[in-house]
This record gives C-alpha cells, structure tokens and sequence, in this order.
C-alpha cells in the first residue's frame, strides 16, 4: 500500500478557499512581507493546498472504483463525469491561489515570483521561501513516462494511469505543506526573537 493512499467520501463540502483580493499586504520598497503579514501568507498557501489535496484524494476514490473489475463501461463514464468535474475544480483553485500581490501556484503568470522574503524585524535577518513550479497540479504525469495524458477513468486501465498520476500529485502537495510547516514555526521563532532583541536594546 502506497503511502499517500488517501480515503476522501465527500466532495467539495466545507472547502475554504481565501479571496485571490483579500486584505491588501503591507510590503517594503523591496516587497519583504512584514511580520504582521507573515504567517497569514502561509495560512492562505496552506489552506489552498489543503483543497488541492482534499480533491485529489476523492479524484483517487472515484479512480480506484473504476479501476475495479465488477464495474460496466456505462459505471465508470458516470464516475468520470465526476472526475472531470474536479480536475476542473483543482485547475481553478491553482489560478486563483493568492493574497494581494503574491502568486502561489500560478507560476505562468508573468507576476509570479519563485522566493518569498518575509522580513521579521530590523534585528533578524529575513527569511526566504522558494515557491516550486506544481506542473503536476494540471498536467498529471504518471511515474516514468515522459508522455503527456489526458486523464479520465473510463476504462481500467486510464484509471490506473491516473491513480498513479494522483499519487505523484499528492506526493508533492504533502512535501509543499511540510515545507509551509517548517516555515510557520521559523517565523514563530524569528518573531519571538525579534521581540525580545527589540526590547534589550
């Protein structure tokens, strides 16, 4: 069993997804993200890549029941149906994934920027995030093939090109969210610092 065999029963309930307009950000001449800024950029990646996931994980279930022999062809068009529905859905969460000025996922953007800079305070040095490009997001290619597919579960064996599509996919998206962990904690830790410096000196 893989590791990121997800089970997901529901689709599209209770999904939060910030606005691409929310409140504006403050930012330096050096567009450095301030620290009353700072961790609400990292909810807002975290809470998109969550959806992402969320979908990805119910995009597997419908996967793996097509992939199932006891199915007909007229069961598993009506599950893809389904599927398309929510690749759709992932490819507009991705396009509209930002706050203010910041592009997370989007990354053909002209405006995309591949590091973020979140400057604490004038006694801690900033803090950079590189932003990883996510092809795997919208065009979902299966482990050791270079050949771009169109996915569908229509038949066994489309679903099983694209479960292990699927998996690569949430592959990346649970390193991404580990990665927006560990910044979380070192903003913590640079605020908190930052704070006692400011106050000794």
């Amino acid at each position: 069993m893989k590791l990121y065999q997800y089970i997901f029963s529901t689709i599209l309930i209770s999904i939060s997804i910030p606005s691409a307009y929310s409140e504006p950000l403050d930012f330096f001449k050096s567009d450095a993200i301030i620290e009353k800024d700072a961790l609400k950029v990292v909810d807002d990646f975290e809470i998109y890549l969550s959806s992402i996931s969320d979908l990805f994980q119910r995009a597997r279930v419908l996967a793996i029941q097509s992939a199932n022999g006891i199915y007909t062809q007229k069961d598993r068009a009506l599950l893809d149906l389904e599927f398309q529905e929510i690749l759709i859905e992932i490819k507009i969460i991705r396009n509209s994934a930002k706050r203010g000025q910041i592009i997370f996922l989007e990354y053909e953007n002209p405006s995309w920027k591949d590091t973020l800079t979140f400057d604490i305070g004038k006694n801690t040095p900033p803090i950079t995030y590189s932003l990883k490009k996510f092809p795997m997001l919208t065009l979902m290619i299966p482990a050791g093939n270079k050949k771009t597919y169109v996915h569908n579960i229509r038949s066994r064996s489309a679903s099983i090109r694209s479960i292990e599509a699927i998996d690569i996919s949430l592959n990346i998206i649970t390193e991404e969210r580990t990665r927006l962990g560990a910044l979380y904690n070192k903003i913590l830790y640079r605020s908190k610092m930052e704070k006692k410096l400011k106050k000794n000196r």
